[in-house]
């Protein structure tokens, strides 16, 4: 849908009354999806998949996006939940990506096989599955890609946001980066949960861009200028920058947590007082949960939590 850093463009801000005109037909989101609760287990997955393919962010949340107005308006059997969000995802490929940047059958599989060990990739990927997928995915939301997220609006946002700081040099560019990083963690955070879906996704941006400079101390957290080029004031972001935050929060705390539990874990010896010796320890778990019990990824990248998949056509 976007070009390219079309956001550095003398027509930036013409695209971007356009990407606003175009949420504004967005439908409002009911969270009435019998399949609600697996939601987050199927992002998380889509996430993953997009990474591994090397995809860029709006991809990503365009896949998420056309994954929640189909299970908001169709009743997804459980059995073709991971197949709908495959589907998804190659959809938004076709869509958003280059040409050569799109994923070929082989490479899926290679990709599925590492994120869906000891499942058959056929089940996803045989037959005219996967083309049967994309056309009912594609009827169910009536054609109709043109769907603006979050990601579409950030770099636009952060643009604007780095042109109005002053930073001193000596520690510039250390911020700069760090202002990158934490907006790109705040729109993957602003994924998990359905609840962002209740914004209009220009405001889900402008809060990422907020809540990034909170985080690396860059005053104020909401510029004039800012609200002004963008249009939101900072009690309009508030809301859901509250949410980005706490979901921040709790998730430093799980991941202080899992350090802890491995930092115990890795103790080169332990003390057994049954025997009054100390035993060796070689290994230990490398997948550690979050401590809040919530569907996360191991460090290979799998997914520890995914839907029920349909059978074996074989």
């Amino acid at each position: 849908m976007a070009h390219q850093h079309w956001w550095t463009q003398t027509l930036a801000t013409d695209n971007y009354r356009s990407l606003c005109e175009q949420e504004s037909r967005l439908r409002p989101f009911l969270a009435r999806s019998p399949q609600l609760c697996l939601r987050r287990c199927l992002s998380d997955w889509i996430v993953t998949l997009g990474q591994q393919l090397h995809l860029r962010s709006i991809t990503r949340h365009l896949a998420v996006l056309m994954l929640d107005l189909f299970m908001e308006r169709h009743d997804v059997p459980p059995t073709k939940l991971l197949p709908t969000a495959l589907g998804c995802l190659v959809i938004a490929c076709k869509f958003e990506e280059h040409e050569e940047n799109i994923p070929r059958r082989k490479n899926l599989a290679e990709v599925l096989n590492l994120c869906l060990p000891g499942v058959s990739v056929e089940i996803l990927l045989g037959g005219d599955v996967m083309l049967q997928t994309e056309m009912q995915v594609l009827a169910g939301l009536s054609w109709d890609l043109f769907l603006p997220t979050a990601a579409h609006f950030s770099d636009y946002f952060l643009t604007l946001a780095l042109q109005e700081v002053s930073i001193p040099s000596h520690q510039g560019c250390d911020k700069l980066l760090y202002l990158r990083r934490y907006t790109s963690y705040f729109l993957e955070l602003s994924l998990q949960d359905h609840v962002h879906l209740n914004f209009p996704p220009s405001l889900v941006a402008a809060s990422c861009v907020s809540a990034a400079r909170m985080c690396v101390h860059l005053p104020p957290t909401w510029p004039g200028q800012l609200q002004q080029l963008i249009g939101y004031n900072l009690q309009q972001l508030l809301p859901c920058m509250e949410l980005l935050i706490r979901a921040y929060k709790s998730d430093r705390d799980a991941n202080r947590q899992r350090k802890e539990q491995l930092l115990e874990l890795s103790q080169p010896e332990i003390f057994t007082p049954s025997c009054g010796k100390y035993i060796c320890v070689e290994s230990y778990p490398q997948n550690v949960g979050h401590a809040d019990g919530r569907c996360r990824g191991d460090p290979n990248g799998h997914n520890l939590c995914r839907p029920p998949l349909p059978s074996d056509p074989r």
